[in-house]
């Protein structure tokens, strides 16, 4: 339902129809024994339809409120990146949910990096919190990290008014990833958080970079 209060006079309808995809991919766990992630590449296209297009519709409207600040070229570097960041970011989000899904009898970490522990999803479920499950965490985080790092630039080439704001949302998310590096992470309702007192330096610090 709200997707009904979208602006899409202002959006590209390709992005809306991948999003929803990607739900049905949430959607197929429903079927008990059924794990959609079978792969890597699997997980990169569900992480795209889910996050990347979120990104991809926040910056049209960015570019729609701010007409003439940027050429065509930059916009299509901007969304290339930003595409790649809510992957980025999705990872990051699966990282920090593996034991609340698995409450709700999902895995999203890919079916083949388990059988390379001698893992099935079913042993997710049972032990999200084992050794070997915080091992593909730690891969999973990698992976995010990587893109992340690889895709920040392209927040420069962002109009002024719009800079600061999805720079302190990025950063705000991904120090999840860096909380989750750390042995000894805190929990709330099964999730790992980032203390307040941090969240405000992070955002702080972002903000301050223009």
């Amino acid at each position: 339902s709200a997707l009904l209060f979208l602006p899409t006079a202002y959006l590209s309808p390709t992005p809306l129809y991948d999003l929803v995809r990607g739900f049905e991919t949430d959607l197929n766990f429903s079927t008990p024994g059924q794990f959609p992630i079978a792969d890597e590449s699997t997980l990169q296209i569900y992480g795209s339809r889910v996050a990347g297009t979120v990104a991809e519709l926040c910056l049209g409207l960015v570019f729609y409120h701010n007409r003439g600040q940027t050429t065509v070229q930059q916009r299509r570097e901007i969304v290339q990146a930003g595409g790649r960041m809510g992957i980025a970011l999705q990872y990051i989000n699966i990282a920090r949910d593996i034991a609340v899904d698995a409450m709700i009898a999902r895995v999203y970490i890919p079916t083949d990096w388990l059988e390379s522990k001698g893992l099935r999803p079913q042993d997710v479920l049972q032990e999200p919190s084992s050794s070997s499950v915080e091992t593909l965490r730690q891969r999973l985080l990698d992976k995010a990290m990587k893109i992340y790092e690889d895709a920040k630039g392209a927040i420069e080439l962002l109009p002024d008014q719009s800079r600061g704001p999805m720079r302190v949302a990025v950063e705000s998310y991904v120090e999840i990833g860096w909380v989750l590096r750390n042995p000894g992470y805190q929990l709330k309702a099964g999730r790992a958080t980032v203390p307040k007192r941090r969240r405000l330096r992070v955002a702080w610090t972002a903000l301050r970079k223009g």
